[in-house]
């Protein structure tokens, strides 16, 4: 919450986020297609990345109208950014979507 609410702290935290993915790219996607199909990967994905996901959410969608904030969910999640990953990188992709989201 250094940032004012808006486009500039969802883009901050998108990069954040997208580097993350990008530096846990082959990890993150084993274990988020197996929670998908298994009830306990599934289970300890909630306990130790949910709640960092929801205050990621919270404060990043501070200010945010129900559209922006829906928009905000798709662009958080791990699909997102790895459709975004084939063409930019994270910067970039940040960029985008922050702009899609405050501008929604």
């Amino acid at each position: 919450r250094a940032s004012p609410a808006g486009r500039d702290r969802v883009r901050q935290g998108l990069k954040r986020l997208y580097d993350w993915y990008s530096r846990n790219n082959q990890l993150a996607a084993c274990v988020l297609r197996d929670a998908a199909d298994h009830a306990l990967t599934r289970e300890a994905v909630e306990l130790h990345m949910g709640p960092g996901f929801q205050e990621a959410a919270e404060v990043l969608g501070e200010g945010l109208g129900p559209r922006s904030h829906a928009l905000l969910g798709v662009a958080l999640s791990f699909q997102c950014w790895s459709n975004l990953a084939q063409s930019m990188n994270p910067g970039a992709a940040a960029d985008l979507m922050s702009d899609a989201v405050a501008n929604v």
